[in-house]
């Protein structure tokens, strides 16, 4: 066994005093492997740049994607309990418990004791957040138009048609 340990610990040796190569100077001169191949890659690079593209177009609302799905939910359905948003939007309790409390005290978003059950509250936009989001949501279709052009009109309608059936799961 000894002897295994220490020729072990030698290559590991040989391959740390062996120079290292060089790091591609650019992005582009990095192998990404098979990754452009595979959908979950091609969708998590697609996410990242609308996520960019909504945080440089809504940095003057200072508003997150997950904060405006939830102004939007409830604003479309006012009077709508905390965990209905969570079923709606797949987010866990706890983190839109924290979420609502953020866009409570910015004054966009109201939590009352429910009418029908004691147990439970229910969400309503503030005048103020229904405001807010009527202008967040013109810079949201300014991004969904963008993205448009980039994907061509045709593959865009088809790739909403396409990952809309993943919201059924």
């Amino acid at each position: 066994m000894a002897g295994k340990s220490g020729g072990a610990k030698s290559v590991a040796m040989a391959r740390l005093t062996q120079p290292m190569p060089e790091a591609p100077a650019s992005r582009n001169e990095v192998s990404l492997g098979d990754l452009p191949s595979q959908l979950g890659f091609l969708v998590r690079r697609t996410q990242l740049w609308v996520f960019r593209e909504f945080t440089r177009k809504l940095a003057r609302f200072d508003i997150t994607p997950a904060q405006y799905s939830v102004l939007t939910v409830v604003g479309t359905n006012p009077g709508i309990n905390q965990l209905a948003v969570a079923s709606a939007l797949t987010i866990e309790r706890a983190g839109l418990g924290r979420l609502i409390e953020r866009l409570e005290g910015r004054g966009l978003l109201q939590r009352l004791p429910s009418t029908t059950d004691r147990r439970s509250y229910v969400l309503h936009l503030t005048p103020e957040g229904r405001s807010a989001l009527a202008g967040m949501a013109a810079s949201v279709y300014e991004i969904e138009k963008r993205l448009a052009e980039k994907l061509g009109r045709g593959n865009f309608e088809h790739m909403k048609q396409v990952l809309a059936d993943f919201g059924d799961d």
